[in-house]
């Protein structure tokens, strides 16, 4: 609705994730690429390209090129300042001059969107709070989604809490939805349909959806329930595609999936139209789920061995495609080969993005790594054990 009430302005979304909660950066990082135009690129590549816009529009960060090469995902040579900063103020200053960084690109009016900030990471978060005290001064306009208080909120920031609807409310948007949908609003008990939805606008549309499919009360008890029945009534290679998919998250890349299942046609777009009512076309090639719980319902409707084997085929697929640079990707290697039982590959990876991360003054996601790969270390490996507790 805020958007809607500002469509002149250009906006920038920031979205956290469950699989890329121990990735340093990640988040603030897709926004920096996408502004400097370097989304994909290698890390030789966003050097040479931050250095260039650095010097022609911020050259007074010049000096501090290799702490920005850090949230960007960059690789510059050192200079003398960083090489002189005490160990303890480097994090502090990473995060100061990433938040100058970010002033200096965006000196136009624009909306920053921060979807699910519970989800960020913490150096995207401490960067995001930079920013939003910052806000004040600059043409932003800063909207951010959460599920509890993150602690960054201005003092003079408008908050909304989204509490249940009541009864009223919710019979009034069955009967809207059933407008909508060309229903007749007297064909849907709107007050038996608000009741069941106990305040849940999302189970509400579920339920008035399922109800003009089947025409009876005898609608599921939960919404979970309900989108189970729909995921059901897929038939059945688009069901299994659905579920297969919710494993890589909510974000579905096509050709990851094409490529961690062996099938050509998953990389084509008309293959996941069936699929439209619980993935939304974000970009070429990768679908967002609709709504977080259509993903949660979807994964849990796996049978626990064919999860491992889903985790353990779309590891070994991004771990082909990021052959080049697994740094880059070893917090969600370590994730996704933790779950499919590789205990080998899951500590290396941990361990590896634990290394990463410390080196990036990313202390909490570290620590995260360091934990998940103790839970999967060899117990002959005393050494090794050893230096990943300490």
């Amino acid at each position: 609705e805020v958007l809607h009430q500002h469509q002149g302005l250009r906006v920038l979304r920031m979205r956290g994730g469950h699989y890329a909660r121990n990735s340093p950066f990640f988040t603030i990082r897709r926004l920096l690429r996408r502004e400097l135009a370097i989304d994909e690129a290698s890390p030789d590549v966003a050097g040479k390209v931050l250095t260039g816009w650095v010097g022609s529009n911020a050259p007074e960060l010049l000096p501090w090129l290799p702490l920005l090469a850090i949230p960007i995902g960059a690789e510059v040579p050192s200079t003398p300042e960083v090489d002189l900063l005490a160990e303890q103020f480097r994090r502090d200053r990473l995060l100061t001059v990433t938040s100058d960084l970010a002033v200096a690109m965006l000196n136009e009016p624009v909306a920053l969107l921060a979807e699910d900030v519970h989800l960020f990471d913490t150096g995207s978060l401490d960067v995001y709070r930079q920013l939003a005290a910052r806000a004040a001064t600059m043409p932003w306009l800063m909207i951010a989604t959460h599920r509890s208080e993150p602690g960054f909120v201005r003092p003079d920031a408008h908050a909304i809490a989204l509490e249940s609807l009541g009864d009223d409310e919710l019979a009034s948007l069955a009967a809207a939805a059933g407008a909508m949908a060309g229903s007749e609003a007297g064909g849907i008990d709107v007050t038996t349909l608000a009741q069941r939805a106990g305040g849940n606008p999302l189970f509400l549309l579920e339920l008035v959806g399922a109800f003009q499919e089947s025409g009876t009360d005898e609608l599921p008890e939960t919404i979970e329930s309900l989108v189970t029945t729909r995921i059901d009534l897929l038939s059945a290679p688009d069901r299994v595609l659905l579920r297969e998919a919710a494993v890589s998250g909510n974000v579905v890349d096509t050709q990851l999936i094409a490529d961690a299942f062996d099938r050509r046609e998953l990389a084509e777009a008309g293959r996941w139209q069936q699929l439209s009512d619980f993935l939304v076309d974000e970009r070429p090639n990768v679908f967002r789920f609709r709504h977080g719980l259509y993903r949660d319902v979807a994964y849990s409707g796996l049978s626990y061995r064919r999860r491992r084997e889903a985790h353990l085929a779309i590891g070994g697929a991004l771990e082909a495609r990021s052959s080049s640079d697994l740094v880059a990707v070893a917090p969600l290697l370590s994730d996704h080969f933790d779950r499919g039982r590789d205990r080998i590959r899951a500590w290396e990876y941990a361990v590896l993005g634990g290394d990463a991360a410390q080196a990036n003054y990313a202390n909490t996601e570290a620590i995260n790594l360091y934990e998940r790969a103790l839970r999967n270390a060899d117990p002959d490996d005393a050494a090794g054990r050893g230096r990943i507790a300490e």
